[in-house]
């Protein structure tokens, strides 16, 4: 029903179905696998059934959806890492190619190179996090697991996959972020807060210099729990080969020479002199030469 309203609700429905699909039921054995898929069918039947309902009362014709599948966000860039790409990059490459002569002129104006830009950029974004999404739904398979696996989506979509962003967006990923608890995402997801809020010390345009930093919140939103989640990740990389040396330094560890270890070829004095003593009176008076003999030996 959300998805009626919103069609961004739709990025938790894959995971959803793939949810239900290796849920098993109450009793704890697993289903046939056709039982699953139809129960995934039936699923996508009450989303479909749902959707008829809802349009039904509205209905003039596909026109009617096009305010759902389309919109600022499928034709425009704001406040985006995209956004940043395409017109700042655009800008800097006429200005380069100005500088340089390079020919035609009208083939690199920034006109000319934000249309070329805008193809490989939202769709090139869209491909990164569909790839963040797909590793991180295959892996879930419980509850828990998904819900981890909603929120790498829901990030993934809001720092680099959404070219069209504002900051009341984040909400989206809060409730995820909350139950997912205390972690890496869920500290990223406090940063998103924060750096999406500086947006409004720019909105609206401030006067010069200052004006020119409306053109790059994408980059001030999205740089920070970009860059933690970067740093983060290897950290723990580091900590991880650190914590685990590389077989190929193990001869030299371990094949080592070991320091020689002095063994007297006679024992110091005093070191078995109890010994001696008790041997002395235990032994029988018909071997006393012979053991006295081998006694002054070891002393």
């Amino acid at each position: 029903l959300a998805g009626l309203v919103k069609a961004t609700v739709l990025i938790f429905l894959p995971g959803y179905l793939w949810l239900l699909f290796w849920q098993p039921p109450l009793q704890g054995q697993a289903l046939p696998v056709r039982r699953r898929v139809w129960t995934v069918t039936q699923s996508l039947g009450i989303v479909g059934l749902a959707w008829i309902v809802g349009y039904a009362p509205f209905w003039e014709g596909p026109g009617v959806l096009k305010s759902f599948l389309g919109g600022p966000a499928a034709n425009l860039f704001v406040n985006s890492l995209g956004y940043v790409l395409r017109f700042k990059l655009a800008d800097g490459v006429s200005n380069l190619a100005s500088a340089a002569g390079w020919q035609p002129t009208n083939f690199w104006t920034a006109q000319a190179v934000e249309w070329r830009l805008e193809w490989p950029v939202r769709w090139g974004f869209m491909l990164i996090t569909a790839t963040i999404a797909i590793m991180q739904t295959w892996q879930a398979r419980t509850f828990p697991r998904m819900v981890i696996a909603w929120s790498w989506v829901v990030f993934a979509y809001l720092t680099i996959g959404g070219v069209w962003f504002w900051p009341w967006y984040v909400s989206w990923l809060l409730l995820p972020a909350l139950l997912v608890g205390p972690s890496r995402l869920f500290t990223a997801t406090q940063i998103l807060c924060a750096s999406s809020l500086s947006m409004y010390a720019f909105r609206p345009p401030r006067a010069a210099p200052f004006d020119e930093l409306w053109g790059w919140t994408g980059l001030i939103v999205m740089a920070p729990p970009l860059l933690y989640m970067a740093f983060s990740f290897l950290s723990e990389w580091v900590r991880r080969r650190d914590s685990h040396p590389s077989p190929h330094s193990a001869p030299q560890e371990y094949g080592r020479q070991l320091p020689a270890v002095h063994i007297p070829l006679k024992p110091e004095p005093g070191v078995f002199p109890n010994v001696v003593q008790s041997a002395r009176q235990l032994t029988p008076s018909y071997l006393a030469a012979d053991v006295a003999e081998g006694l002054d030996i070891v002393e």
